[in-house]
């Protein structure tokens, strides 16, 4: 039984990411794998510190209505992509090379993704 608050959407999304307590130039990337209101499933260059915070920066397209949107949330868990072969075959990732997986919870809901996610 799923016992997840919002449901989860299989997107594709290229992303950055940066800490909010570091230097602004600091954007690294990463790619949205799975999201729903509630956080996002991503990849990252690096495994992330949990509880660590983090803001995220992507675009959504719509059907033509192309939004940005930027969020913030924390790190649950993180880790390499390497040790989770589940992931590698569930997202298709024909190359995870020394890619790395971070769970993050938004700090609120995210409800300006709710009319993008279907």
């Amino acid at each position: 039984m799923d016992k997840r608050e919002f449901p989860r959407y299989e997107k594709d999304l290229t992303m950055g990411y940066a800490y909010p307590d570091k230097i602004a130039d600091s954007h690294l990337p990463g790619r949205i794998l799975n999201i729903s209101l509630g956080g996002v499933y991503m990849l990252s260059g690096s495994i992330l510190e949990k509880n660590t915070p983090i803001t995220m920066t992507f675009t959504i397209n719509n059907n033509g209505d192309v939004k940005n949107l930027t969020t913030t949330g924390s790190v649950l868990r993180s880790g390499n992509l390497n040790d989770n072969p589940e992931m590698i075959s569930k997202y298709n990732i024909t190359n995870p090379g020394g890619d790395c997986f971070a769970v993050v919870k938004f700090e609120a809901p995210f409800i300006e993704l709710s009319f993008m996610l279907h």
